[in-house]
């Protein structure tokens, strides 16, 4: 049988070898700890080994920092901070259950869809660096006086959007199941022969992809109907819509609600269903401030029922690509203008090249345009094909200034709307 042999010890370091062995796990130390408060030990570089070993046997004490990590371009220590506070979304729920789909679809009534239509005069909001414009009931009897922009009293803007009036009483459901169209949408006639690319306002002739995506938005805040526009992204979940954010929440006071959207609307028909919110989603900065450079918003819609199978909006009429940090230079603005000489009934474009914000308030871009209140949300479209009615959405209608009624202006789509748009679609 064989025996198992002890473990032998081995014979003692000698003194020498103890100290020495000491001093070099004490040099791994304090050259671990450098490392990990981004200091460099003398003798050694930032980037890689000891160029003399000699160093820390020579006494040489304290340490050096290192040079510092180089300051990255402004434009990308903006950037990236602005995406810190993109990746922070408002989200809020709208109407969730089928008990409150239904309301919402109870209450925007023919008649009330109808009284919503034709706008008053828009009243007036000054802005100033507390207080963000309001959205203005259109009930309001006399328009504000215009200001005149000059050096020391910023140009007043017009408070967007809406065509509003008191609601009515609750009548019968307007709409219990939305005329679908099948999953794949209809080929629509091409319109390119009829479409100008220099435009100020003219009627959108008909067909082509935007007019089955773009849509009137009906919405209630305090008591009061509103309309807007909105228009159909393209999405992983094929339920996301874009609208501006004073069409979901009025800055910091009240969120929207029975919202509801109604895409290919027409003259009050609804060819391709109503479409109620499931869930918003916007900026903090819109909510705390009402900052124009974040007036965007995106709406969760809520899939529907037909056939015995469940039908997302995007299914049925399809959606625009979007894109974020795009260039504008040349777009088609597109809307439900509802005050006057316009009363919401019919799909209006506008085009032409864009500019900067001529009196230098908000980093929005401009565009000739005569839409009135009530267009707000519309798409802004670049590289468009009128034959198809296609393009990549880069901004939506948002405000003009009272002193420049002929602009108008939409918010650039960056980190902030891209991280709107990541969390809709994921939802």
């Amino acid at each position: 049988m064989t025996r198992m042999r002890a473990a032998v010890r081995p014979p003692l370091l000698p003194a020498m070898n103890r100290v020495l062995a000491a001093a070099a796990a004490f040099a791994f130390t304090i050259a671990a700890t450098f490392a990990a408060a981004g200091l460099t030990a003398p003798g050694r570089t930032a980037a890689g080994p000891a160029a003399s070993s000699g160093a820390f046997a020579a006494g040489l004490w304290p340490p050096t920092p290192g040079p510092p990590a180089p300051e990255p371009p402004a434009p990308e220590r903006a950037a990236a901070a602005h995406l810190a506070v993109g990746r922070a979304v408002a989200a809020h729920q709208a109407a969730v259950t089928r008990a409150q789909q239904e309301r919402v679809l109870r209450y925007w009534t023919p008649t009330r869809m109808a009284a919503a239509r034709t706008a008053a005069p828009v009243r007036l909001a000054s802005p100033d660096k507390t207080t963000p414009p309001r959205m203005a009931a259109a009930r309001t009897a006399t328009p504000g006086r215009l200001a005149s922009p000059d050096k020391t009293t910023p140009p007043t803007r017009a408070t967007r959007a809406s065509a509003a009036h008191t609601a009515g009483d609750i009548g019968p459901m307007a709409a219990t199941a939305p005329h679908l169209l099948p999953l794949t949408p209809r080929a629509a006639p091409s319109t390119a022969a009829a479409v100008s690319p220099n435009t100020e306002t003219a009627g959108w002739p008909g067909g082509g992809a935007v007019a089955r995506t773009t849509g009137k938005v009906f919405f209630t805040m305090t008591g009061q109907a509103f309309v807007c526009s909105a228009s159909s992204v393209t999405s992983a979940n094929a339920d996301v819509v874009i609208t501006a954010a004073h069409c979901v929440k009025d800055g910091n006071r009240t969120w929207a609600t029975n919202w509801e959207f109604v895409p290919g609307f027409t003259n009050g028909s609804r060819p391709y269903g109503t479409w109620t919110a499931r869930q918003f989603f916007l900026a903090p900065q819109w909510i705390r401030t009402g900052n124009d450079n974040d007036d965007v918003a995106f709406v969760t819609l809520n899939p529907q029922r037909a056939r015995g199978v469940t039908v997302h909006i995007g299914q049925v009429v399809g959606g625009q690509a979007i894109a974020f940090g795009a260039r504008l230079a040349r777009e088609y603005a597109f809307g439900y203008p509802a005050e006057p000489p316009y009363d919401g009934t019919d799909l209006y474009y506008c085009s032409g090249p864009t500019s900067p914000d001529s009196f230098h308030s908000s980093k929005d871009t401009g565009l000739q345009c005569d839409m009135t209140a009530g267009s707000s949300g519309g798409p802004w479209l670049s590289g468009f094909d009128s034959a198809t009615g296609r393009g990549i959405i880069t901004s939506v209608n948002s405000f003009k200034y009272t002193a420049d009624r002929s602009t108008l202006y939409g918010p650039r789509l960056g980190v902030v709307a891209q991280a709107l748009f990541d969390r809709a679609q994921d939802s």
